[in-house]
């Protein structure tokens, strides 16, 4: 991972670890637990195309009033 990514990484509120439908389970467990030790403050979610719920959920919670980010 390079320095730009990282630093990236470490300075979010929140980490949405996306195309999990692709990775294998040990593969989203990997990018979980990098994006935990950049950034053990920042909310983490993960996110499937295939997990409609979870698409809308992230929809509203970027549209809610207020959001800087």
């Amino acid at each position: 991972m390079t320095p730009l990514i990282e630093s990236q990484i470490a300075g979010v509120d929140e980490i949405i670890v996306t195309k999990t439908d692709l990775a294998t389970g040990a593969e989203v467990a990997q990018a979980r637990s990098v994006a935990e030790r950049l950034n053990p403050k920042a909310a983490l979610r993960t996110l499937s195309a295939t997990d409609p719920v979870a698409l809308a959920d992230l929809a509203r919670s970027l549209a809610k009033p207020g959001r800087t980010s």
